[in-house]
């Protein structure tokens, strides 16, 4: 699966690895949040990379998240497509969970913040409100101001390592 041109050299840096052998079937998910757009240009750009790397060594597969289908073992993608489409269900009852879950999440992680402690804490009852209706289970819960912001979290699910990564990136948040 390949969601952005980078991905197509990635598979590229592997073959040439000898890791992995053509042919390749690529699979490609257009308009997620974080991947390339649908716009008809974007798709030709990668049409035109794939096959300026791969030759005639590979199959191209698009879909445009309009229909979600389900399988047995879920991809990012599948799960991305759930978040977005319960984030947009509450966008008039819960705006600004809703606008964090659609600009501030990646993959499985949600990085989101406010002015004062207040209103972190609403917004997180809120995202969390919006996850638990898709089914998502939250956890890995860490903040800078842990006893106030987190006091209602359940323990176990409170991140207690000193330096956590967020995104791929440490972050020492005391």
């Amino acid at each position: 699966e390949c969601y952005d041109i980078s991905h197509l050299y990635n598979l590229a840096h592997f073959a040439d690895r000898r890791l992995v052998k053509a042919p390749f079937f690529i699979q490609s998910v257009f308009g997620l949040l974080g991947g390339i757009g649908p716009h008809p240009e974007d798709v030709l750009h990668m049409k035109r990379t794939a096959d300026r790397l791969f030759g005639d060594d590979y199959r191209l597969k698009f879909m445009n998240m309009n229909v979600l289908s389900m399988g047995l073992c879920s991809s990012p993608y599948q799960s991305a497509w759930i978040l977005r489409h319960h984030a947009e269900r509450f966008k008039k009852k819960l705006p600004e969970a809703s606008l964090a879950l659609i600009q501030q999440s990646y993959i499985d992680d949600i990085n989101f913040g406010a002015l004062d402690v207040s209103t972190c804490r609403k917004l997180l009852q809120d995202i969390k409100y919006i996850l638990d209706s898709a089914s998502f289970s939250s956890h890995k819960f860490v903040s800078n101001a842990n006893e106030q912001i987190l006091k209602d979290i359940d323990p176990k699910d409170i991140v207690t390592a000193d330096i956590v990564k967020i995104l791929g990136i440490s972050w020492d948040y005391k």
